[in-house]
């Protein structure tokens, strides 16, 4: 009885030894050039997790406010870099005495609501959603904001249902 019990614990043993050889000799050690690589892929899966996807890359123009556009409008533009980075523009001119004022506002990392604080209009602040082919006015609870100012001359509802929305164009 002995004797198959030692005969069982050494072809354990046997087995163990053989499976660790495998493992060890099937394994090649990295090189330098493999780690480096390694490394820069995780680092880009993390910078992508941290950005969400970006609707475009460059700069767009767009208005929002259709109903008080006119020749005193200032043209807006929003600009998406690689990177995530989003910036607001603005340019005016005065129609009265021709000074034109200009406005450039750092947004922060893009994300689904970009806070702007445009100073030259009293620091008003307006959230903007922004997709790939429009860009949307949001209210303080994340929705599409309504608004007189935002409707077209061919709306016909109701003037406070009018989307605060615009086409992003080159």
């Amino acid at each position: 009885m002995m004797a198959n019990y030692v005969y069982f614990y050494d072809m354990k043993t046997i087995l163990f030894l053989v499976m660790s050889s495998a493992l060890l000799f099937s394994c090649k050690p990295s090189t330098g050039q493999e780690k480096k690589a390694a490394a820069q892929k995780r680092s880009a899966k993390a910078t992508e997790q941290l950005i969400p996807q970006l609707p475009f890359v460059g700069e767009r123009q767009f208005e929002t406010r259709h109903a008080v556009s006119g020749t005193g409008t200032p043209h807006k533009s929003v600009v998406i870099r690689k990177n995530g980075d989003v910036y607001f523009y603005f340019e005016q001119q005065n129609q009265a005495d021709g000074t034109i004022t200009k406005g450039q506002y750092y947004a922060g990392k893009f994300g689904p609501r970009m806070k702007c604080v445009f100073k030259e209009w009293d620091n008003e602040v307006v959230y903007y959603e922004i997709t790939r082919d429009i860009i949307y006015e949001l209210d303080e609870h994340n929705h599409h904001r309504h608004h007189e100012e935002c409707c077209r001359l061919s709306n016909e509802g109701p003037e406070d249902q009018c989307p605060c929305a615009g086409e992003l164009y080159q």
